[in-house]
């Protein structure tokens, strides 16, 4: 269950990364300037910061660095999420959604109890032992000494 949660928070950062990165053509439609592509980036990082979201959850269990990079961005995101919602004097909703997908993945480690995939375990086709070679097999060829080394005894 808490994989599914941890991949729909994470479609979520995704989809509002995308729909910041549309928003730019509408807000700034008639001149393209620096805040324009500050606007832009902003929906370009939420993306990226989605997509190491889902490769924690796929790989979190194998990588425990890339958990902790993937929390420290999230943590870093939040954090430069406040003040940029202060300065833009951010109404209720607004705070809402992105503070409801930007928190849950901050806080959330995703444990490697949840990210783990089910294993199944797997037999291996051989057994392990050693192949023992039989001691006088008379089908093993032997040359002559001047033609090369005699396997034989």
């Amino acid at each position: 269950m808490t994989r599914l949660v941890y991949a729909l928070v994470s479609s979520a950062l995704a989809t509002l990364g995308v729909v910041h990165m549309a928003a730019t053509t509408r807000y700034y439609a008639h001149h393209v300037a620096s805040e324009a592509l500050w606007f832009f980036s902003g929906g370009l990082l939420m993306v990226l910061a989605a997509a190491r979201n889902f490769l924690n959850r796929a790989y979190g269990h194998l990588a425990p660095g890339l958990r902790w990079v993937c929390v420290g961005t999230n943590v870093v995101i939040t954090g430069f999420a406040l003040p940029s919602g202060l300065a833009g004097h951010a109404k209720a909703g607004q705070w809402a959604i992105v503070l409801g997908i930007l928190v849950p993945l901050s806080y959330s480690r995703c444990p490697d109890a949840c990210c783990a995939p089910r294993q199944i375990p797997v037999r291996p086709n051989q057994t392990m032992k050693p192949a023992a070679l039989r001691r006088n097999n008379s089908s093993v060829f032997a040359t002559t000494p001047c033609r090369g080394l005699s396997l034989s005894r």
